[in-house]
């Protein structure tokens, strides 16, 4: 793939990626290596700690009250998934996926960045089923944010960049996170 920033159409139908260049690759690189004892000299002899492991993880929670005290969270989930998807047409980035470049050899430092545009609604709202997540727990942000930070992965997993939570709050109304 030539130096360049843009998306291109890959050989696959519909999917957009472009390669990672100087902080996005280095990034992808480092959160792998932190993960990973595939680069022992990297780490010092001491173990990893899970702030050392969550290093590249970021969480960013609100707690919010509607205006009508009846609004069921199944209700909420479902509104949530059709704003999600509009919200994936308008910041694609939300939906990339990051990867190893294809055919590169193993320790190699090349990544891609990809983005699947979608023929029908159908592939949109299963998006939405993945990355749209209902927490049935009513727990205190601070919680979540402990609970979701273990639950973190790293870029080259496969998974989509940004995943939309949502849970009750204790004290009325629901975080979204």
């Amino acid at each position: 793939m030539p130096f360049t920033l843009e998306f291109t159409l890959q050989p696959d139908d519909g999917i957009y990626a472009r390669r990672l260049y100087g902080q996005e690759r280095f990034s992808a690189l480092m959160t792998c290596v932190q993960l990973s004892f595939q680069f022992p000299a990297v780490f010092d002899s001491q173990p990893v700690s899970s702030e050392r492991i969550n290093a590249g993880h970021i969480f960013v929670g609100t707690h919010v009250k509607f205006k009508s005290q009846n609004l069921l969270l199944d209700v909420l989930v479902k509104l949530v998934k059709t704003s999600w998807v509009r919200t994936r047409f308008m910041t694609p980035w939300i939906a990339t996926i990051t990867a190893r470049s294809p055919n590169t050899k193993e320790g190699d430092n090349a990544w891609i960045q990809s983005y699947e545009s979608f023929s029908d609604v159908q592939l949109a709202e299963k998006w939405a089923s993945i990355t749209v997540i209902r927490r049935n727990d009513t727990i205190t942000l601070a919680e979540w944010e402990e609970i979701i930070k273990q639950e973190s992965w790293k870029p080259s997993d496969g998974r989509y960049g940004v995943e939309l939570n949502i849970a009750r709050a204790p004290s009325g109304g629901y975080f979204i996170m």
